[in-house]
């Protein structure tokens, strides 16, 4: 069996699903030796967060890569759609009230009247329906405007539950370590700066972004000290993660 690439943007298949959580692991140890010591002296076990790191980060993106992107698609290629059909309603109104998109116009101008019964107009305006295209064009425009807006919503929610419900769920586990090793943490997992630094190195590990997507070689910053969003989780990030998922779901009780 060929060795597995380690930026590998590909998931795993089952066979080979252990092996590559193992190598994600030594991974992860050799970048964030000092946050995982730190841990661990925290209350969190220092192979289980392994484990969930690399689990999380391995496995970061499989469960919704073939909805949420084509539904993207779907929602520009409507509003393309709608821009077309409103630009083509106004070019056919015109068109409709123009004599000269009818040969009926050149004809009469060039002496033929005798080509044109008495009953017929010189536009597209005397021509059953043709009139009520325009109206028709903008109705459905409006249609697909409104189609965007629910891909839009549904994006939002699915969207983000996809990218950030594997990393509610780490911050879940730590929560519960520090509360078994006697920490205060009403108010959710701390160490929060720690755990982003370990997330950021898991899905580097990974050749993953934050959002679980293969992640790409990125044009020069502006300032290159900083880095891309995508990359890097933050503990402010991750709070945020907590208060709308697991903390929402603890208030409740």
């Amino acid at each position: 069996m060929a060795a597995r690439p380690d930026n590998s943007s590909s998931s795993p298949n089952a066979p080979d699903l252990l092996p590559y959580i193992e190598s994600l692991e030594k991974k992860i140890a050799k970048m964030g030796r000092h946050d995982l010591d730190a841990l661990a002296r925290a209350g969190v076990p220092r192979q289980a967060m392994l484990r969930l790191l690399a689990v999380r980060a391995g496995s970061a993106g499989d469960r919704m890569p073939g909805l949420i992107k084509p539904m993207r698609a779907r929602t520009v290629e409507l509003k393309r759609l709608a821009s077309q059909l409103e630009a083509l309603a106004r070019d056919v109104e015109r068109a409709i009230d123009a004599p000269e998109m009818r040969i009926r116009f050149w004809a009469y101008n060039l002496g033929h009247s005798f080509y044109i019964e008495p009953t017929e107009g010189l536009t597209w305006k005397s021509e059953a329906g043709v009139p009520l295209l325009p109206s028709d064009m903008r109705a459905l425009a409006q249609r697909f405007r409104g189609e965007v807006k629910q891909f839009t919503k549904a994006l939002r929610a699915y969207g983000r539950k996809d990218s950030q419900g594997h990393i509610g769920f780490v911050l879940f586990q730590i929560w519960l370590c520090r509360l078994r090793h006697g920490a205060q943490v009403s108010d959710g997992p701390d160490c929060l700066d720690k755990v982003a630094r370990l997330l950021t190195d898991a899905f580097e590990a990974a050749g993953r972004n934050k959002y679980g997507q293969p992640a790409t070689q990125r044009p020069e910053q502006a300032n290159p000290k900083e880095p891309p969003r995508d990359k890097c989780f933050t503990a402010d990030g991750l709070r945020q993660i907590w208060k709308r998922g697991i903390g929402k779901r603890l208030q409740n009780f």
